[in-house]
């Protein structure tokens, strides 16, 4: 526990030597690469659902435009974000994706810049880490369906 506790202040610290904009935020930024540093103990089954999800997170997308509206795009729908908003807090470096009506976090990132467009999302409660790329800025999100069943995937192939 107290390697665990020291781990997770040398994180923070690490972060605490950046800081990002809400503007910088903004965009859509499509999953480069999808990866599980900590190998839990898992039974095959449990393996099997994590290669799932770490296929599936590679092919994924953020989108947070403008007006603090966001989606996060995965073919898995428990993971799926439709419809709902981001808040960045700069001295934490983290991102926080709401549901819009109970304001409950859905997701929570912590951010950190590698180089140019590029940055390392670490996703809160679990041990993914995903590569990040910045492809466009985004004013606002236009949607097309009225609900997340109706929804067109937007992700990678």
């Amino acid at each position: 526990m107290k390697i665990l506790s020291i781990a997770f202040f040398s994180v923070l610290l690490y972060f605490s030597s950046f800081s990002q904009t809400r503007t910088e935020i903004s965009g859509k930024w499509i999953v480069e690469k999808a990866e599980l540093p900590v190998k839990p103990n898992m039974t095959e089954d449990q393996k099997e659902m994590m290669d799932l999800i770490l296929t599936e997170f590679s092919r994924s997308s953020f989108e947070f435009d403008s007006k603090q509206q966001a989606n996060f795009n995965i073919r898995l729908s428990d993971y799926y974000i439709y419809n709902a908003f981001w808040v960045y807090n700069k001295e934490s470096r983290t991102i926080a994706i709401r549901d819009k009506k109970t304001k409950s976090v859905l997701m929570q990132l912590f951010v950190r810049p590698v180089f140019g467009n590029t940055m390392k999302f670490y996703v809160q409660d679990t041990p993914f880490v995903l590569t990040v790329k910045k492809v466009s800025d985004l004013d606002e999100i236009k949607y097309s369906y009225k609900s997340k069943d109706n929804r067109k995937f937007a992700v990678n192939p």
